[in-house]
């Protein structure tokens, strides 16, 4: 070491004379500072992101729970309704009411829920809009 050497100590140069020296050592530390505060806004700006999209998806849920309880609560009182008429059909014999009862059943029971809510890219096409409008 000597007359403004540098030393090199893992892959860095660290100056040999104590007023370089300090000057590497404010410089380290304020690219140190700078990177962290900017590590810290990216935390921040991820810590949004996850909120943003919790909600999201803690409101798609709450609009899928929704749409379930309604169809499957229809067709439910559905079903309820056609048996009801079904044994009315049956015990008063009348065959022809029978058979439309048990088709209307068939249909009902072939139809999914699911299948009024589309295709699943123009759904989450929907869920990322927060200005549509659900019909249920």
């Amino acid at each position: 070491m000597g007359d403004g050497a540098q030393e090199k100590s893992m892959g860095a140069a660290v100056p040999s004379d104590p007023i370089s020296a300090l000057w590497a050592v404010v410089e380290a530390t304020n690219e140190y500072l700078g990177l962290r505060e900017r590590e810290r806004s990216h935390r921040h700006e991820l810590d949004a992101y996850q909120a943003l999209e919790t909600e999201r998806i803690k409101t798609a849920e709450r609009v899928l729970t929704d749409y379930f309880d309604k169809v499957f609560s229809e067709r439910r009182e559905n079903f309820a309704e056609l048996w009801s008429r079904l044994d009315v059909a049956a015990a008063a014999g009348d065959s022809s009411q029978v058979a439309q009862i048990m088709h209307g059943i068939v249909e009902l029971a072939k139809s999914s829920p699911l299948s009024d809510l589309g295709e699943l890219p123009k759904l989450r096409e929907a869920l990322n809009d927060p200005n549509h409008v659900w019909d249920l």
